[in-house]
């Protein structure tokens, strides 16, 4: 029975011994594959950013949204769809994909911006001072 415990042992260790020669062989030519620069990375399933977006710095607007839907309201009152209209029209950059929220926050939140029969107009001037 010893003998058949041994041949056992001996037999398992040596499978071990060959596995892990297979492993590190292939270890070895994954290590080469990174190593060489002619093989690019899959970028498929790579995260992109959006093009206006720096990895290290926000991305900033010259004009708010804020101070574009009173620049836009100023002269005339629009319905909502017609501010989204313009602020598309005008290529306002956004940060986000839906303008539908931000908007809608602006135009019942701030108090320079007045909602009369369904349209809204802003009745101070985009910088703050009044007319």
């Amino acid at each position: 029975m010893e003998k058949d415990a041994l041949q056992e042992f001996r037999d398992l260790r040596r499978s071990l011994l060959d596995e892990k020669a297979k492993i590190e062989d292939r270890l070895n030519q994954l290590t080469e594959a990174l190593k060489n620069d002619k093989i690019q990375s899959p970028t498929k399933y790579a995260r992109r950013l959006p093009e206006f977006r720096d990895t290290n710095k926000r991305f900033r607007n010259n004009v708010t949204l804020r101070e574009a839907v009173r620049q836009i309201t100023f002269h005339q009152p629009l319905t909502r769809e017609e501010i989204l209209t313009e602020i598309q029209r005008i290529d306002h950059p956004l940060s986000t994909r839906d303008l539908a929220g931000p908007l809608n926050s602006i135009l019942h939140r701030d108090r320079q911006i007045k909602k009369k029969h369904g349209r809204y107009s802003s009745q101070l001037r985009a910088h703050g001072g009044s007319s």
